[in-house]
């Protein structure tokens, strides 16, 4: 993890959602460099590359066009170079057994997307100082999760 800057790829067939996810990040107090994909396929491929750059948060939309986003979630949280990459599955709505699942599957936080911009702008640059503190700190990723709605 570079402590100069957080990392972060976004991975939502959404455009808008992309726009918005990018702007917002403009705005993190933190220093962010974002790559985007639209869908998860294209995402493995980046991932499985040399010189991918390992993020340090991978927002992944839970409907991905093909695969589940879980099978991508399990494909990562199983790979050791991705121990410290906080995941952060985002969907307008889930059950509560999805939820959970993504926990279960190794998701380190389910955001809720809301309908309102400013409402999102806040949930967002709040996973993201979070996420710096565990990667410019010696608190343990393997125990961090969260549910923001």
């Amino acid at each position: 993890m570079n402590s100069e800057h957080l990392s972060i790829v976004l991975t939502d067939h959404d455009e808008v959602n992309r726009i918005f996810f990018k702007n917002i990040c403009k705005d993190a107090k933190v220093p962010v460099k974002s790559l985007e994909f639209d869908n998860g396929k294209l995402l493995m491929e980046y991932l499985s590359t040399v010189d991918a750059v390992i993020p340090g948060i991978l927002f992944m939309n839970y409907h991905l066009p093909g695969k589940e986003s879980l099978t991508y979630l399990n494909t990562i949280k199983s790979d050791p170079k991705f121990s410290e990459l906080i995941v952060v599955i985002h969907s307008p709505g889930l059950t509560e057994e999805q939820i959970e699942e993504i926990y279960i599957r190794g998701g380190n936080v389910f955001l809720k997307l809301p309908d309102d911009y400013k409402v999102l702008k806040k949930l967002l640059l709040e996973i993201v100082g979070v996420s710096w503190q565990y990667h410019t700190s010696t608190l343990n990723i393997d125990t961090f999760m969260m549910r923001v709605e």
